[in-house]
């Protein structure tokens, strides 16, 4: 196999260790041991993970009650695999929502048991700085309990670029107005390779990684996720999970893991591409675990694994079904929204114990 310099080694060059990080890699396997494991008979790699899961969270599987709010989709990144995105407001399906016209959305959100708000959409050149904190400070001043769960780090570095900001600076923004965390999209795959042909002009790997780490300084939280089962390899996989597993290594704040699977949408120049089996996804959320040993949970999507399989992966390291998830449109998906009591139901037929969280 030829020799390649991962990500998750550059990230460690450019970043000083925190030794006394509370979440620190206790295996730190290599990427031949994990590729080793990739290729192991599914029912090995399932008992690793689920082992390892067992000792990190028990019998519990942690959900929420979310809202997506999604302010626009009107974006010129050109990612290769989007149909999300539109050009410009007039082009059919457009939308560019008003600050007051995603409060009017969500008046009633306590009675309904919201507890998090996760705001992402396209990168829209008429939405500004401004534009986000007027959101954010909104919604916390009218939904004082509810988490706000801020943009990608992708919407971060445009608008950090736009307003000729550092990350830090942009991120201290977000915070001031109310942010509590940031959200995990936009990682996709590090590799140059892959982002090259998949990621339009999207900020690169490192920059991805430099933002989580400068939200985790100030102390925000953040998700991570990994987009997989299109074109990269499953070294440039493992490469990406090395590079999450230095970063939480240094800084300890991630909440958790997100691994999506890749799945076509017509119209788009990856119409084409075969999305991964669900073999293949739990086979990924098993090496998740494994790799990802210093992450507090590996979460199964189960708007983009599907019901059923996002449950089997509970058996596979996962240990956390999202949410309600209601209003999801970025991830195309034929899901209907679960209520509280169908994911807890999921979660016990899995012989698991629901538990809700923030």
């Amino acid at each position: 196999m030829t020799p390649i310099t991962t990500v998750a080694q550059r990230s460690h060059a450019a970043g000083n260790r925190r030794s006394d990080s509370p979440r620190r890699s206790r295996l730190a396997r290599s990427q031949t041991e994990l590729l080793t494991l990739y290729h192991a008979p599914l029912e090995e790699i399932e008992k690793k993970a689920d082992t390892l899961r067992k000792e990190i969270n028990g019998e519990i599987v942690t959900y929420n009650i979310n809202r997506h709010i999604e302010p626009t989709n009107i974006c010129h990144l050109g990612c290769t695999f989007c149909s999300f995105a539109r050009n410009e407001l007039g082009s059919p399906g457009a939308f560019r929502f008003t600050v007051e016209e995603i409060l009017e959305r969500t008046i009633g959100d306590e009675e309904r048991g919201i507890t998090e708000y996760h705001i992402v959409g396209g990168v829209d050149p008429a939405l500004n700085l401004d534009y986000y904190t007027k959101l954010i400070s909104s919604l916390k001043k009218n939904h004082p309990k509810i988490t706000v769960k801020s943009l990608s780090a992708v919407e971060i570095g445009a608008l950090a670029k736009r307003h000729r900001l550092s990350f830090r600076d942009t991120l201290e923004r977000l915070k001031a107005a109310g942010a509590e965390g940031i959200t995990g999209g936009g990682a996709e795959i590090f590799a140059p390779r892959v982002r090259r042909r998949i990621a339009g002009t999207k900020i690169t790997g490192e920059e991805w990684l430099e933002i989580h780490r400068q939200a985790h300084r100030l102390g925000l939280f953040s998700t991570a996720t990994m987009l997989f089962g299109h074109i990269e390899t499953p070294e440039e996989r493992i490469d990406h999970l090395l590079a999450l597993r230095e970063l939480q290594n240094e800084t300890g704040g991630f909440r958790c893991f997100v691994p999506l699977p890749f799945v076509p949408s017509p119209g788009t120049p990856m119409a084409g591409c075969k999305p991964p089996s669900a073999v293949e996804y739990l086979r990924t959320v098993a090496l998740s675990r494994i790799a990802l040993d210093n992450f507090p949970v590996i979460k199964a999507y189960w708007p983009a694994a599907g019901v059923g399989v996002a449950q089997l992966a509970l058996h596979f390291g996962a240990a956390d079904l999202d949410g309600t998830v209601t209003e999801e449109t970025i991830y195309e998906t034929n899901q209907s929204p679960l209520t509280r009591f169908e994911i807890e139901e999921l979660i016990r037929q899995a012989g698991r114990i629901p538990r809700k969280r923030r």
